[in-house]
């Protein structure tokens, strides 16, 4: 059995079965919706805009995105200034 490449590391980072797997059943929310800003960056904004009913202007991607920091499960802000915690 060889080395696993880094490519094949990335690919399952990105897979959202093993980034469900990291967590306890406590962190499975956060751990979840991490994945989803993290990867799926245009289909959260635009699901983050239709749930809270605001328009995130600008750069669709996060200017950054915390999980479990400072008590705060989440916190995600984008480049226009939006914050969702």
């Amino acid at each position: 059995m060889g080395m696993i490449t880094r490519d094949e590391i990335q690919e399952i980072k990105s897979s959202p079965i093993f980034n469900l797997s990291l967590s306890s059943r406590e962190l499975f929310h956060s751990n979840f919706i991490f994945w989803l800003a993290s990867t799926e960056q245009e289909s959260f904004r635009k699901g983050l805009e239709s749930a809270l009913s605001v328009e995130i202007s600008g750069a669709y991607s996060p200017n950054h995105s915390y999980r479990e920091k400072n008590n705060l499960d989440i916190v995600i802000s984008y480049h226009d200034c939006t914050v969702v915690i």
